[in-house]
């Protein structure tokens, strides 16, 4: 069985209603679409390189879920950032996005020039592969992240890394670390975040925090937590993953700047 060199698929959106629990209390209509998109390619000359029969092949795939309203707002920030986290560029056709980043990548990954191809059904030798979904979603915010996972041809294992956005849906906008603690809060971050680790050190293993900057990658859960997220190589061993190191927002309560107040407590 063969698979066509490339599969779209993008579908109405679903809308989710947050209600306020006081009449006079603002309500939140979010809708949503789904994105899929997969790729395949042939690495031109690699046969040779590698001593094969023919020439290696690299698949690339997205699959996301993206706000397309909220309400009345412009949500041209979010998207252009999504878009920017996930494929490296923005654009209105996300296909095109999509599909430019697929063979970029697959060009990028592999040192290979590359071709549309077709091939059988799972069989690829390098991979590109984006996914974005929202992880958590209140009346106040969303916090979405984007998964790259990425394999070149013969290498020993792959990589993949992910990255949170942070939105406050109420004032329409992306807010990162240093507008929700102060200054002397980020500088005391590793610290706190050792403390953390060590505590976990039995779930996560060793890890070594010598610096956080303002723009560290985090995103708010389902408790309030500012969960800190380090990529597989940042702070420990590749085999230990992505580490997350969630710290209560009311412990941070002198810590915060008004608006994180606002929005954490």
């Amino acid at each position: 069985m063969k698979t066509k060199n490339y599969i779209l698929m993008l579908t109405a959106g679903v809308a989710i209603s947050f209600a306020a629990c006081h009449p006079s209390e603002r309500q939140n209509m979010i809708d949503f679409e789904q994105f899929k998109a997969e790729g395949t390619y042939r690495l031109v000359g690699s046969a040779k390189v590698f001593d094969t029969d023919q020439d290696l092949t690299f698949q690339c795939k997205a699959a996301m879920v993206l706000p397309t309203a909220i309400e009345n707002e412009d949500l041209r920030q979010l998207r252009d950032s999504i878009m920017s986290t996930a494929f490296d560029t923005t654009g209105t056709d996300i296909a095109a996005v999509a599909y430019g980043a697929f063979a970029r990548n697959a060009a990028d990954n592999s040192g290979f020039e590359v071709t549309d191809t077709v091939v059988p059904d799972s069989i690829y030798d390098g991979l590109y592969a984006v996914d974005g979904t929202v992880v958590h979603l209140s009346t106040r915010l969303m916090c979405y992240g984007v998964t790259v996972s990425t394999y070149s041809p013969h290498a020993a294992h792959g990589m993949y890394s992910t990255f949170y956005l942070n939105y406050d849906i109420e004032k329409g906008k992306i807010f990162t670390l240093s507008d929700i603690l102060t200054p002397g809060a980020i500088a005391e971050l590793p610290a706190m975040l050792r403390e953390k680790a060590e505590s976990m050190r039995g779930t996560i293993g060793n890890t070594e925090i010598e610096t956080v900057s303002s723009e560290a990658n985090f995103y708010i859960d389902n408790a309030d937590n500012i969960v800190f997220v380090f990529q597989p190589y940042e702070i420990a061993s590749y085999a230990q993953g992505i580490i997350e190191l969630p710290i209560p927002a009311y412990i941070l309560d002198n810590s915060l700047t008004p608006y994180g107040k606002e929005i954490l407590l």
